[in-house]
């Protein structure tokens, strides 16, 4: 049975000595060798770009639950008088929530809470007609 040269495919003669017992010559050995270096050096920047993705999934993550949580306590404080109110969620996906606030009496349905551009408090309201501002009365349709 014949051998074969594992980087050219050629046959190694039955007479021939295989260099290192798989190559036909030293400039397939070598070439072995150099594909060997280039194949492993794909791998480690292949393996430094999934970290670098990985870490930036993972600051994403962090950044949205973030968001999240400001978003959550932006929506948890009344816009007229600024204490803890009672906010119920949408009853349809996307639909409007409404909320009501025991201390001050004030009630809205609303989409979100956005800072207004007059008081610049955290207090303007996004309804579906538009939006307005409880504390400072302006209007944005």
């Amino acid at each position: 049975m014949a051998k074969v040269c594992v980087q050219c495919d050629k046959k190694i003669g039955l007479f021939k000595s295989a260099i290192d017992e798989i190559y036909c010559s030293y400039e397939c050995r070598d070439a072995g060798r150099r594909d060997i270096a280039v194949n492993s050096q794909h791998a480690v920047e292949r393996q430094a770009e999934a970290e670098r993705r990985a870490r930036e999934a993972a600051t994403r993550a962090t950044a949205a639950e973030a968001q999240a949580r400001s978003d959550a306590a932006v929506l948890g404080t009344c816009p007229k008088c600024g204490t803890a109110w009672r906010l119920a969620p949408p009853v349809e996906p996307g639909g409007l929530r409404k909320g009501d606030c025991t201390k001050c009496g004030f009630t809205a349905e609303l989409s979100s809470i956005e800072r207004c551009p007059t008081c610049t408090c955290m207090s303007l309201i996004v309804e579906a007609h538009g939006a307005r501002c409880p504390r400072c009365k302006f209007r944005r349709s």
